[in-house]
């Protein structure tokens, strides 16, 4: 039996959730039985392939309207370099935020909540060099003012009720979740799903009660317009941070099914969706499609 002051309170932060604030990257889900397609290109040019794979899919243009707030969200967690791959290329994320720009976007934020001191992390990476050679800046989120996270309710949520979901976030016209395919000490791989607990105030929570149940829970509330996935090199060991092996692959992966976008990155590394425990666990959620063979794969080869 719910005490009613605990059902009243969580009626009230839902209606405040849903109407006091523009909440375009939300989602309760993105379904499952529709014919998903993502694209797979391949090349070493870092501009050429995020555009072949864009275009396989109709282009920038097709996520990009003319005055939107775009916000990407590229995996810039740790103090590494690039060639160590525990960060987004810094390449890739200055030709996305560029394209945006190209396709009309009114102004384009690049927000990480970073493991390491935020300066080590986003200079090491050379990310946020990249990212103000593009036209705009990288934007941290922290501990250090809780007015910047929404509490957001997860009816679906099996672990979560609910979350504090980076205001900035929510508030974009379209939301770009952006990781680098890694391994993962944890969660066994860093991908789309994995990714937006970059979003989020507390990520311990996760850790201490039940880390893949906890990302899937997530993916029924915060689901991105579009999904770049940087494989162009991958940290095979000792992921999240490395330094480990690394092996070069030249791929960018895009779509708008994190699930299905998921499935496929981690076949690239010996992996079915479903030997990931937070993909099996959003797919069962209803976030997506996880079996291959119902999904569209364009690839290209620049």
């Amino acid at each position: 039996m719910i005490p009613r002051r605990t059902f009243i309170k969580t009626i009230l932060t839902f209606l405040v959730a849903l109407f006091c604030f523009p909440r375009r990257a939300l989602s309760v889900s993105s379904g499952q039985g529709k014919k998903t397609t993502i694209a797979v290109a391949l090349d070493t040019d870092k501009k050429k392939v995020l555009r072949a794979a864009l275009d396989a899919l109709g282009g920038i243009e097709r996520w990009v309207k003319k005055g939107m707030h775009v916000v990407i969200k590229p995996n810039v967690a740790w103090a590494r370099t690039p060639d160590e791959a525990a960060n987004v290329h810094p390449y890739l994320v200055h030709h996305l935020i560029k394209f945006c720009y190209e396709a009309g976007a009114r102004s384009v934020d690049v927000v990480e909540f970073p493991c390491d001191n935020y300066k080590s992390a986003f200079g090491i990476s050379e990310v946020a060099d990249a990212v103000e050679r593009a036209g705009t800046r990288m934007r941290t989120l922290s501990y250090a003012d809780k007015r910047d996270f929404v509490t957001i309710p997860v009816p679906q949520g099996k672990i979560l009720k609910e979350v504090d979901i980076a205001r900035c976030v929510l508030d974009a016209d379209l939301f770009i979740n952006m990781p680098v395919a890694k391994s993962h000490e944890a969660a066994t791989l860093t991908m789309g799903l994995k990714n937006q607990m970059g979003t989020i105030y507390n990520c311990e929570y996760f850790h201490v009660h039940g880390l893949h149940q906890c990302i899937a829970d997530l993916s029924t509330v915060l689901h991105p317009g579009l999904i770049v996935v940087d494989a162009t090199r991958l940290l095979l060991t000792n992921g999240p941070k490395g330094p480990g092996e690394v092996r070069v692959e030249n791929k960018v992966i895009v779509g708008t099914d994190l699930v299905a976008v998921d499935a496929f990155t981690a076949t690239l590394f010996g992996y079915t969706g479903n030997d990931i425990g937070h993909v099996k666990m959003a797919y069962d959620h209803g976030v997506g499609e996880i079996d291959l063979k119902r999904v569209d794969i364009k690839k290209i080869n620049c």
